[in-house]
């Protein structure tokens, strides 16, 4: 389907470039008809954080990749206690409880509407620089290709205690599974379609390995989400409710 073919043409290859321009990746794309032109596909990839902090200045401040920065780092001292001495060492309980109990403190702290600030942040900002993404495409390109631009969005969330409903059907959420929200897909819609062609959402657990991969395009989100059987839920939480 679409989600394939989207995907399909962000796995071209890289268009040599001799600066470091943005947006952060250009693909070379071959033509999907006979005699027409190639495609110079532009990446812009950012991320959106479940677990950031409001800052003084209005700013939103991403956390994942500290935690995933000192996770990996109590890994390899985990791993390396282990391989030392073949057994529990006090040095290997130690780094595993600072894990435990900063995934549990990264639990308790994320925050919904703080994820829904976060995802409106990070899409007005790129959103500001669409204009000049598109200019140095065009510069690139000199003419010689059509251009287009895609969003790639690396989601770091935990919402693994959510009840689902869909189809009047109530289960419990697995911890692999993060559900697009209504909000959320709000937010998608106002990317302008016109200059910008893709979305690539990603959604990733910090506490998990697996990924799972949206690929759209900008114009209808909602049919195409419809086509492509995922749903989308309204929020219903202590945050809403106490409001």
């Amino acid at each position: 389907g679409k989600s394939k073919e989207i995907l399909k043409k962000i796995a071209n290859l890289e268009f040599f470039r001799s600066d470091a321009e943005c947006p952060d990746f250009v693909k070379i794309c071959p033509s999907n008809c006979h005699k027409g032109r190639e495609t110079l596909l532009g990446i812009e990839h950012f991320q959106v954080d479940h677990f950031s902090v409001a800052q003084k200045n209005g700013k939103v401040g991403a956390t994942v990749n500290k935690f995933l920065k000192e996770e990996s780092e109590r890994r390899s001292v985990f791993n390396k206690e282990m391989k030392q001495s073949g057994s529990i060492t006090n040095g290997a309980i130690e780094v595993f409880s600072e894990s435990v109990a900063q995934s549990l403190q990264n639990q308790l702290n994320a925050d919904y509407d703080m994820y829904i600030k976060s995802f409106g942040y990070s899409i007005r900002k790129h959103s500001e620089q669409i204009d000049k993404y598109i200019s140095n495409l065009n510069c690139i390109s000199n003419g010689r290709y059509d251009v287009e631009l895609a969003f790639l969005i690396d989601i770091y969330s935990d919402f693994k205690r959510l009840f689902l409903t869909s189809n009047n059907k109530t289960k419990l959420s697995d911890s692999n599974f993060i559900p697009l929200f209504d909000e959320v897909v709000s937010i998608l819609e106002n990317i302008d379609n016109k200059k910008v062609q893709y979305l690539i959402l990603c959604f990733n657990n910090p506490l998990q390995s697996k990924v799972k991969v949206l690929a759209l395009c900008t114009n209808n989100i909602r049919k195409q989400l419809e086509k492509q059987h995922i749903p989308v839920y309204h929020y219903v939480g202590e945050s809403k409710i106490l409001k």
